[in-house]
């Protein structure tokens, strides 16, 4: 039994510009509404992690006796609406029509699109993660915003080739909103812009990393207002144009150096290698095997930033004049190599660029080589040579 729906052409265009700012050109959102759960909005999920809700303008949810589950529409469909909209080929709404096997959306012009129903979404319901507390937030004029955040997104003249550009760290303060982009490691100066707000200042800062509100805030009147909220893992950016339009959740991201580390664990973990997790920002290898010794990866805030790989060589030596007139022969003669002592405790350590990530496990598995036969002769209270 077919059940229809009918969605104003309003939230077909809201629908069509987060898919838009939502979809890259390997990746497009699809849009999701879950009738049991969340029936007064559309759910998309950006591939940088955002999730964005654009909520309906019926006064009630979308309601009926035989609507269940949820419906997962493509971005073809809902463009196409779009397009007809603002051809004026789509009256006042157009209908999504529903059964067990397909979906339809019909135009009173005779336009329609039909489609077998798309499977879920990898992530269940509307609202996939626990967003945290309120930590504080404010209202800004969207423009000035989207002003904001796309100057601080503009990215500087650098040469790596691959680069991981800063995050944007939004803090709030009395009567303003501060976006501070820090890019200092890249050669650059650190920049941080002000938006007159209604708000109460807050120590919580928070950094994001993504387009999808600069995007989606490009498309909002002059008269609209956005509502910032800090919370503990994301931020979350509410868009008023006389009603609540939209709602989207940004993920929050590290800072400085600590923005590598999932592709640091992802090159290592591609590589092979056997990882045992000491604490946050911090890991220890003992290569593909599992068998070498093990080496500790840890990221720093160098410039340029950096990553650390240490190896513990020998204990127990005695920290004499002779023993650093060794140590200093022995890091002029190994490459790429430093050495140092700690109480006794003699460490080599090679560091490699947060860039060449991809780099960092056979720098790993170089630095074991490399220690392998000086670990052999370094017994404990030996002498380096």
């Amino acid at each position: 039994m077919e059940t229809s729906l009918p969605i104003p052409v309003k939230d077909w265009i809201l629908l069509n510009q987060a898919i838009e700012a939502a979809s890259s050109l390997d990746n497009p959102a699809v849009a999701t509404i879950n009738f049991d759960e969340s029936p007064d909005h559309w759910v998309v999920r950006s591939s940088d992690g955002s999730v964005i809700s654009v909520l309906h303008s019926n006064p009630e949810p979308f309601t009926h006796p035989e609507l269940s589950g949820q419906v997962t529409l493509m971005a073809g469909p809902i463009a196409f609406i779009a397009h007809l909209v603002a051809n004026n080929a789509v009256d006042d709404e157009a209908c999504l029509v529903m059964d067990g096997n397909y979906v339809r959306i019909e135009t009173v012009s005779g336009s329609s699109i039909v489609s077998d129903l798309a499977p879920p979404e990898p992530l269940p319901g509307s609202e996939p993660v626990s967003y945290g507390r309120l930590n504080g937030g404010g209202e800004v004029k969207a423009r000035d915003l989207a002003a904001a955040l796309r100057s601080a997104f503009t990215k500087v003249g650098v040469q790596e080739e691959r680069v991981l550009f800063p995050v944007v760290k939004i803090g709030v303060e009395k009567n303003a909103l501060a976006l501070t982009v820090d890019w200092s490691p890249l050669g650059a100066p650190q920049m941080t812009y002000r938006v007159e707000a209604e708000s109460v200042a807050s120590d919580h800062r928070a950094g994001i990393f993504c387009g999808t509100i600069g995007d989606l805030l490009s498309t909002a009147s002059n008269d609209a207002t956005v509502m910032v909220e800090m919370l503990d893992d994301f931020v979350r950016f509410t868009l008023f144009e006389g009603e609540a339009l939209w709602t989207v959740s940004v993920p929050s991201y590290s800072d400085g150096a600590r923005r590598w580390w999932s592709k640091v664990e992802r090159a290592f973990s591609e590589a092979g290698h056997h990882a045992g997790f000491a604490s946050e920002g911090e890991f220890t290898t003992c290569g593909p095997g599992g068998d070498a010794d093990a080496v500790t990866v840890t990221l720093h805030d160098t410039k340029p930033e950096t990553i650390r790989l240490t190896l513990r060589v020998g204990d127990n030596f005695e920290e004499t004049p002779e023993f650093y007139q060794q140590l200093s022969r022995l890091n002029s003669g190994k490459s790429g190599i430093k050495f140092w002592s700690e109480e006794g405790t003699l460490v080599a350590c090679e560091d490699v660029p947060c860039y060449r990530f991809d780099d960092a496990p056979a720098a790993a598995e170089h630095l074991q080589r490399e220690m392998v036969d000086l670990g052999v002769v370094l017994a404990a209270g030996s002498t380096l040579f």
